[in-house]
């Protein structure tokens, strides 16, 4: 038997898991309060917001961030499509703003209910969620 009919299934493995990955990302939503002032963000205003550069929204108000544990699928699947980021990259420029006094990172929830919750209620918050877990309580930010 050739070598390469061995390694196969361990192929098809990997392009399956890569593709489930792919499909994950494309579901996913920025979400807000529905009293934030913005329908749209730029990528430049997006990458800002979530590396916690941005801390407040055009109208002054204070930008509360929720983000889900960098191990978590979404977590990772944001970070690589949205940001174009690995976690541990996102998570070294939180970790710089907090350790130099300049900012506070993100406030991390267990899941994805819990983080649309949490923006919901929470005024000037913003995050992510598939588009299974939004619902009508829930400002859908789109990125251009």
């Amino acid at each position: 038997m050739h070598p390469i009919w061995r390694s196969l299934p361990l192929i098809l493995l990997l392009m399956l898991l890569t593709r489930s990955g792919a499909l994950y990302a494309e579901q996913t939503q920025i979400i807000a309060h529905p009293g934030v002032p913005v329908s749209y963000l730029s990528f430049q205003q997006l990458k800002a917001i979530f590396t916690s550069k941005q801390s407040v929204w055009p109208t002054g108000e204070r930008i509360s961030l929720f983000v889900l544990p960098a191990s978590h699928p979404l977590q990772k699947a944001f970070c690589a499509e949205q940001m174009r980021l690995y976690c541990y990259q996102l998570e070294r420029s939180w970790q710089r703003l907090l350790y130099s006094g300049f900012g506070t990172p993100p406030q991390q929830v267990e899941d994805e209910r819990q983080l649309v919750q949490k923006v919901a209620s929470t005024p000037g918050a913003i995050g992510f969620a598939r588009k299974d877990y939004v619902d009508t309580q829930i400002k859908i930010i789109r990125v251009r």
